[in-house]
Order: structure tokens, then C-alpha cells, then sequence
């Protein structure tokens, strides 16, 4: 019942909302053009957080980077003294934070391919806008 009660309500606002429009053009004109500057103004805002999450990402991957060599390091000495079994570890630590590594460096790459995805939207979104404003 209450979901019904929401649907007509729904159906009834739109179809005001639409005769609105009908008798007013240039407030449909406004309407369209809030809705494409709201959704360029998301798109903005994607690509910052695009952009904030590959800093972090490319931090981890400094840091990672930095635990490799100490592993490295670890593990040639453990091999240098003839530890083996302490070895055997630390190469597969080693193993597992490489592992790490290009699992970052994947998730770097959709951040990548995502953040051009949304300029190359934006573009077309400014081309847009520049033919309405010409208009």
C-alpha cells in the first residue's frame, strides 16, 4: 500500500513537473543546463579523489619499495650466513610483499585508466557547455 501511495505521488510530481517545463521552456533550458553543470561538477570531483587516492597509492608504493630492499638485504645475509631456513623465509616474505607490490601497481593502473576515462568526459562535457553558452 505505502509503496503504491509513493508511485502515484512520484507519477503525479513528474507529470507536474513536466507540464511546468511545457509551458516554460527557457526553465526546462536552465533545468538541462543545472543538470549538466551538477554532473560536471561530479566529475570534477571524481577525478580529485582519483587523484588523492594514486598519491596514496604511489606513497605505499614508496614504502614498499623501501621494505623490499630491507628484505633484500635480510635475505642475503641469511644466505651469507648460511641460515637457510631464515632465508627460505625471508625470500618468501620477499615473495609476498612483490606480490603486494603489483597488486598496487594494478590498482594504479585502473586509477589511470579510470581518471582519463572522466577527463576525456569532462572534455566533451566542456565542448558541450561552450556550444550552449554560444547559443
Amino acid at each position: 500500500m505505502n509503496e503504491n501511495w509513493l508511485e502515484n505521488l512520484e507519477e503525479a510530481l513528474e507529470k507536474q513537473l513536466n507540464q511546468f517545463l511545457q509551458n516554460n521552456p527557457s526553465q526546462e533550458l536552465l533545468l538541462k543546463h543545472q543538470q549538466h553543470q551538477d554532473h560536471y561538477n561530479a566529475l570534477q570531483l571524481q577525478k580529485k579523489q582519483l587523484v588523492d587516492e594514486a598519491k596514496l597509492r604511489r606513497r605505499q608504493l614508496l614504502e614498499l619499495a623501501a621494505t623490499i630492499q630491507e628484505w633484500r638485504a635480510r635475505t642475503q645475509r641469511a644466505k651469507k650466513a648460511s641460515a637457510n631456513s631464515l632465508a627460505i623465509r625471508a625470500e618468501r616474505h620477499l615473495a609476498s610483499l612483490m606480490k603486494q607490490g603489483r597488486q598496487i601497481w594494478s590498482e594504479l593502473d585502473h586509477l589511470g585508466n579510470r581518471f582519463h576515462a572522466i577527463q576525456q568526459e569532462i572534455l566533451v562535457l566542456s565542448e558541450e557547455s561552450r556550444k550552449y553558452n554560444s547559443s
